[in-house]
């Protein structure tokens, strides 16, 4: 991913800040503490937070 930042980088150039932020940050990912398996209630909860995540989003963009 870091690879094709740079040549979009060309387009604009706020592609290269993110290119350094993570070249930076994205070194390692950090240790799993609980690898325990999600639970049914876990998942339904996370189910309900990207249904409500998504209809966050207009389709259509609000004009002033």
């Amino acid at each position: 991913f870091l690879v094709a930042l740079l040549p979009m980088g060309y387009f604009w150039h706020g592609w290269f800040f993110w290119f350094a932020l993570l070249a930076i940050l994205a070194r390692r990912h950090p240790p799993v503490y609980d690898e325990s398996p999600a639970g049914s209630t876990r998942v339904k909860l996370g189910i309900v937070a990207l249904a409500v995540f998504l209809l966050c989003f207009s389709i259509a963009p609000l004009n002033d």
